[in-house]
């Protein structure tokens, strides 16, 4: 990102440089010695004016107000950008109350646009209207905010709890899912010196996730979330269909779920439980007026098995909602009906991708499975002792995963998923010796099967 942001930087800018060019977010000088100097005497100046902000000596009106934390915006961008992270608090000692205002700003400025407007479309256009870059240098600009924001967000942890203070997590989520409704970008021939429309877009869309990002691996962000309800927006978002041109959000809604679950799901889980979230998405997907894909439906079974598999150890709410949701049955009849779909290639990965997720997710279970009382085939074998567990994390505990693996291989008629199920189910077993007796009744359909098989 940093390069393609350098590049289009370069490109606004007419491909000079000069030293009064804003370094780029993450980059450091290279030369300290000779920009410390200019560097200290921007932070005071930066602090002079931030303390202007907060005891203003004659009354100032919101808009005098805010604009004067965006003429900060180039300042706590050129500072930050050289000092190392530690340096931060040191050298800026007000950077919790700066960066509480600056989200606060941008909370402001987003919601005032979406109240402005009639329609979600409408909103959605004067909000990304507001977060583009321009193509002139300007200050004045949520772009200038947001990148503010997104270096701020790799500083201190407490960073990410005045994020979460300002209600900024909240009104991202809301904006991703107001994104959906992005009219097309609107081609013009400009000039070669200036960003096209579809440039600003990447951009906006790097950065955007790079900060959503952050939120999802934030306890206090996520906790953000919960508290008004949002998490259901990111469930309702990838199950969801929007035009080509907006897919990418609904990516990072799915890399959003996906980050949280690896990173900060426990003050989430119940609130996913309460909100009835796996059952409202997988209706969504159900529904007659469902237009996605076949693969677009698979990959948010993907989205949600990569969440219940960090759920697991947690808790068993979202593991039983899933079941209580008949989402095996559902999952199993759309990977048979995309078996019909097989193209090339990049269906086999696809595949290979899905069936292997679905082989982990066989070991996801809050609780141990019994262990099944002596076989009777084997009850006459001398000093036979049932094999214990022993290889914590590779033991089934779900067999509901390993019956659709089952039924999945008996079902198929394309020799490739035949094979990619088979060796999956097969690593299974051979994962612990007592996968075979958990799986016990479930293999004797398979081996029945197998010899019918392309």
């Amino acid at each position: 990102m940093n390069k393609l942001f350098k590049t289009l930087i370069q490109k606004r800018d007419g491909g000079s440089s000069s030293s009064t060019t804003i370094p780029t977010e993450g980059v450091t000088s290279n030369n300290n010695t000779s920009t410390s100097p200019d560097i200290l005497l921007t932070l005071t100046h930066l602090r002079k004016v931030f303390y202007e902000y907060q005891h203003p000596k004659i009354q100032w009106t919101q808009q005098d107000k805010h604009d004067r934390l965006y003429l900060t915006l180039p300042m706590v961008i050129k500072v930050l950008s050289v000092l190392t992270n530690n340096e931060w608090e040191v050298r800026f000692p007000e950077l919790s109350d700066y960066t509480f205002t600056l989200a606060k700003l941008l909370v402001y400025e987003i919601r005032m646009r979406a109240d402005k407007e009639p329609n979600p479309c409408a909103a959605s256009q004067a909000i990304i209207e507001y977060l583009e870059i321009n193509d002139e240098t300007n200050s004045l600009s949520g772009w200038s905010l947001l990148r503010a924001l997104k270096l701020l967000s790799t500083g201190p942890n407490f960073i990410m709890d005045k994020f979460s203070q300002a209600s900024l997590p909240s009104t991202f989520v809301k904006c991703l899912y107001l994104f959906f409704d992005l009219p097309e970008i609107l081609i013009t021939h400009l000039n070669n010196d200036i960003i096209s429309p579809k440039e600003k877009r990447i951009l906006l869309e790097q950065i955007f996730f790079q900060l959503l990002s952050r939120i999802a691996m934030s306890n206090s962000c996520v906790d953000e979330l919960t508290r008004r309800d949002d998490l259901l927006l990111l469930f309702n978002a990838i199950s969801s269909n929007c035009p080509e041109r907006n897919k990418p959000w609904r990516i990072q809604a799915s890399e959003m779920l996906i980050l949280i679950g690896k990173h900060s799901l426990q003050p989430a889980i119940q609130c996913i439980h309460n909100a009835r979230c796996i059952s409202q998405c997988v209706d969504n997907l159900r529904r007659a007026t469902c237009d996605l894909s076949l693969m677009d439906i698979a990959r948010v079974y993907e989205t949600l098995i990569c969440l219940l598999i960090e759920s697991a150890p947690l808790s068993s709410s979202l593991m039983d909602d899933f079941r209580l949701a008949h989402c095996y049955v559902h999952m199993k009849d759309i990977v048979l009906r995309l078996e019909n779909e097989w193209i090339n290639d990049e269906s086999e990965k696809f595949f290979a991708r899905f069936i292997t997720l679905l082989g982990d997710f066989t070991y996801a279970g809050h609780n141990e499975l019994k262990l099944p009382g002596r076989p009777e085939t084997i009850i006459d074998i001398p000093n036979f002792i049932m094999p214990q567990p022993k290889k914590t994390g590779f033991i089934v505990r779900n067999i509901s995963a390993f019956t659709i693996l089952q039924s999945i291989f008996q079902q198929s008629t394309h020799p490739l998923l035949i094979n990619i199920v088979f060796d999956t189910i097969s690593s299974i077993i051979l994962a612990d010796n007592a996968n075979y007796f958990l799986c016990g009744e479930n293999l004797l359909t398979i081996t029945e099967s197998v010899y019918h098989k392309p």
